[in-house]
């Protein structure tokens, strides 16, 4: 008589497995447990696009990562002739190609998705301990800047109020001040040097905003400052306020070298 032992152990090896791979499943990407509960999944795509000259090229572009309210599900990218890795640096994720010889126009594709995710918390990354680098302003605007502290001080009361303040004085369009401050830079740069030079701990990051079907969407400067406990991000334009957006990237999301 042939002993079912085996086949038994096979059954309860499988059925142990399944469990622990719905487990790992819930656990790690919040697929429900139940039939008919539903959970929003973000497609997200990009385009690199460049001229190549018939020589070796590398493409860096930045690649978003789980963060709070969202968990990464997968990502690939479709590049013919491309190596291509997905690497940690200093300044975030990055997905990188390269090739030995690019001629002619290039397109590159990027794709990732995202899980909503109440339960996906990444811990904050406070800034260094190195003295902030203070920007060098000439009289004129070192006197416009000081306009604008003084008064975004007054109306706040820690660092993030203080941007916000700020935030609202540089888009007066009837202040001679911010109109001075802008007239060279960008409004991302210009209140990124401003907060330094207020010994604030800031940076720039991109942003996307989601909404289903929305195409040829460029990433969305804002400002992220240090609150004491997390990265704050704080949108440049009135209009932008309320709106569903996922951090992509720092000051450098594409480049080619």
């Amino acid at each position: 008589m042939i002993s079912r032992v085996p086949f038994y152990l096979l059954i309860g090896l499988l059925v142990a497995a399944g469990i622990s791979l719905c487990i790992t499943r819930h656990e790690n990407y919040g697929v429900p447990w139940t039939p008919g509960e539903q959970r929003q999944v973000w497609d997200i795509e990009a385009r690199v696009e460049f001229s190549g000259v018939g020589e070796p090229a590398k493409v860096s572009l930045a690649a978003p990562s789980t963060q709070q309210g969202y968990t990464l599900i997968e990502e690939s990218s479709s590049s013919p002739g491309y190596g291509v890795a997905y690497l940690d640096t200093d300044i975030g994720r990055r997905a990188e190609w390269s090739v030995r010889h690019a001629d002619g126009s290039q397109t590159i594709y990027y794709k990732t998705q995202f899980l909503e995710d109440d339960r996906a918390d990444v811990k904050p990354i406070p800034p260094s301990d190195s003295p902030i680098l203070k920007p060098t302003l000439d009289g004129p605007q070192e006197a416009a800047a000081n306009a604008l502290i003084e008064r975004a001080t007054q109306r706040s009361a820690d660092d993030v109020t203080f941007t916000r303040e700020l935030i609202k004085a540089l888009n007066d369009t009837d202040s001679q001040n911010a109109s001075l401050l802008l007239n060279d830079d960008s409004k991302a740069k210009t209140t990124s040097r401003i907060l330094s030079y207020s010994n604030i701990h800031n940076k720039i990051v991109g942003v996307i905003f989601l909404e289903d079907g929305r195409r040829r969407q460029s990433i969305t400067q804002m400002l992220q400052v240090w609150d004491g406990k997390t990265g704050f991000c704080l949108t440049l334009n009135q209009a932008l306020r309320g709106s569903q957006r996922m951090c992509w990237s720092g000051m450098n999301p594409t480049y080619l070298f």
